[in-house]
């Protein structure tokens, strides 16, 4: 296999950065894209039992906690409950798109 390096000349160098590289990104990108750090479990659960106006609050408190698209989307959705449903809506697409862009960032490389 070195043999080919070596037969492959000066043009093998820059693949083999370019390699290096690849992989780095792609390690970084399965770090911040783990399913657990984008769908918080603990989260999930508060939401999901939802029953009164201090589960809401609970939920607030729990999301400023943690850090990602989850937690960002809910607490914008509850700071915002008093609009209409419709506008809810589309500022949950709209914070949906902007989490989805940090996401992103990096991959078109």
């Amino acid at each position: 296999m070195l043999e080919l390096f070596y037969r492959g000349g000066i043009m093998m160098y820059p693949l083999a950065l370019a390699s290096l590289i690849m992989i780095a990104i792609v390690i970084e990108r399965l770090g911040s894209l783990r399913r657990k750090k984008i769908i918080i479990p603990e989260i999930i659960n508060v939401v999901d039992q939802f029953s009164s106006e201090k589960d809401i609050e609970l939920a607030r408190n729990m999301c400023t906690k943690y850090n990602g698209p989850l937690p960002n989307i809910i607490v914008m959705s509850l700071d915002n409950s008093d609009l209409p449903r419709q506008e809810i809506r589309e500022l949950v697409e709209e914070q949906g798109r902007q989490e989805v862009r940090k996401l992103e960032k990096g991959l078109g490389i």
